[in-house]
């Protein structure tokens, strides 16, 4: 009778699906989250926030636009009797925080020497000329540091889309990784219960023949209820996660996402984790946001800089040429070159030197952040590299721990096949085999997790796409 018994002995091996089934394969997986990581509404804010920190980078150009300048004045009545006229053009230039202007100029009459006019011939002179600051401004000013700032800012805006996108892929992946643990589970469940009911059916010969009591029956019933609910609460997680893709703009594919399309796993562990030297230089050089607080960084150095430069005094050389045009009464065309110095000093400078200190102490604040960043990432990813291989050690302990379950339960098949045995040891050793199973999957999901979390800490898509390569049935 053993013969009619073998078949229906519990191996808890997840069964290959259906060649008609198309599994999700690593690389689908890998497009499909990227593509809905690209277009999830919190990276479309910030793809937002790009475009606003673009314009106001184009905005803080605004100083350097040419500007059309045209003034006239008219004296009237009193010791001065003129009239003076001046259009001309003025363009800041970023070189040397220099300005340049040129334009035509025409004045007749009395003018005050202070006032910088002058009499000019009757048609007037062009003029042309430029002024650069000599120790102010000269290395930064007002509008070429609103430049580096907004630069810096639309740098910083993009590594937050970087950083957004990461932490979508990471709940995404959460989630499929959920519905393939919960397949694991299913499958393993579902297994049992074919086995089981065949029991039953077993059980009921045995019934038949004065071999058994109906009690054996009762309990049987009582397994597969026990299991089936099992199973149905596997299918809730399932169900549940399927609907939170499906609010992530996976519409299309959840309509025709089944049960089968979710892949399943290898159970090979990798042969050889990554160098973790080589995992630390990766994630010093890939992380966003590592690189936004070098980037505060940079900006706090450039924000001290100004206000360095603030603290010194106002020096300005301004050079003109000019050239009278010659006509009426006034033939003047005379060529002329003028140059003209300025300085200015604040005789209190408290303003200036107070921001230079504030700032000082912001980039010191700032480089400690950076340290501790640093340090952070270390030490995460020596947890991550433990994590995985003190999960790898547990794996193998409940394997062998699963095996010997197993060859329990076979043993204490045969007992109760001979007469020898009820079946409440039997559903002992039942529930431990189903509550080790259901650990066993979820140990290693937890392992292949922390695998993926450490390719996502990376941020190096090299490590995720070799990972979901080896882990994943294709």
């Amino acid at each position: 009778m053993f013969h009619r018994f073998l078949p229906f002995i519990i191996l808890f091996n997840v069964t290959l699906l259906s060649a008609e089934c198309n599994q999700i394969t690593s690389t689908q997986l890998i497009r499909l989250v990227d593509s809905i990581a690209d277009n999830f509404p919190t990276v479309q804010q910030a793809r937002n926030q790009v475009n606003i920190a673009e314009l106001e980078l184009e905005k803080s150009q605004a100083p350097f636009d040419p500007i059309f300048s045209y003034h006239s004045k008219n004296y009237t009545q009193g010791y001065y009797s003129g009239l003076a006229n001046q259009v001309g053009i003025i363009k800041k230039n970023r070189l040397l925080g220099s300005t340049f202007d040129f334009g035509y100029r025409d004045g007749s009459g009395r003018f005050p020497i202070y006032e910088d006019q002058s009499q000019t011939s009757n048609s007037g002179e062009f003029f042309t000329g430029i002024t650069i600051p000599i120790l102010r401004n000269m290395r930064i000013d007002e509008p070429r540091f609103q430049v580096k700032q907004r630069e810096i800012d639309l740098k910083i805006s993009d590594l937050n889309i970087f950083t957004i996108q990461n932490n979508t892929r990471s709940d995404l992946l959460q989630s499929f990784h959920e519905l393939i643990l919960a397949k694991m589970n299913r499958e393993a469940l579902n297994l049992i219960l074919d086995n089981l009911e065949k029991q039953r059916d077993f059980s009921r010969e045995r019934i038949e023949t004065g071999l058994s009591a109906q009690n054996d029956l009762f309990e049987f019933d009582r397994f597969i209820y026990q299991n089936q609910s099992l199973i149905a609460e596997q299918d809730n997680h399932v169900a549940k996660n399927i609907n939170y893709l499906s609010t992530l703009y996976l519409d299309s594919v959840s309509e025709d996402l089944t049960f089968c399309q979710i892949p399943g796993v290898t159970r090979d562990l990798p042969k050889e984790l990554p160098n973790l030297k080589e995992l630390t230089v990766r994630a010093f050089k890939n992380r966003p946001d590592l690189q936004i607080v070098e980037q505060q960084l940079e900006l706090a150095n450039l924000t001290l800089d100004f206000h360095q430069n603030q603290s010194l005094p106002e020096l300005n050389l301004r050079a003109e040429y000019s050239s009278g045009l010659g006509s009426g009464d006034s033939e003047d065309t005379q060529e002329t070159v003028k140059s003209l110095l300025q300085f200015n000093y604040p005789l209190f400078n408290r303003s200036a030197s107070s921001s230079v200190e504030m700032t000082e102490l912001k980039v010191k604040n700032i480089e400690l952040n950076l340290e501790l960043l640093k340090k952070q990432l270390s030490t995460s990813l020596f947890s991550f590299r433990q994590d995985i291989l003190t999960l790898e050690k547990q794996l193998k302990l409940i394997e062998s721990e699963v095996d010997i379950v197993n060859k329990l339960l076979n043993a204490d098949y045969l007992t109760y096949n001979s007469g020898n045995l009820d079946l409440f040891q039997i559903n002992q050793r039942y529930n431990i085999l189903v509550n080790l199973e259901v650990e066993k999957n979820a140990l290693y999901m937890k392992y292949f997790q922390t695998l993926v979390n450490l390719a996502l800490f990376t941020n190096d898509p090299r490590i995720l796409k070799n990972i979901y390569q080896q882990m994943l049935r294709s």
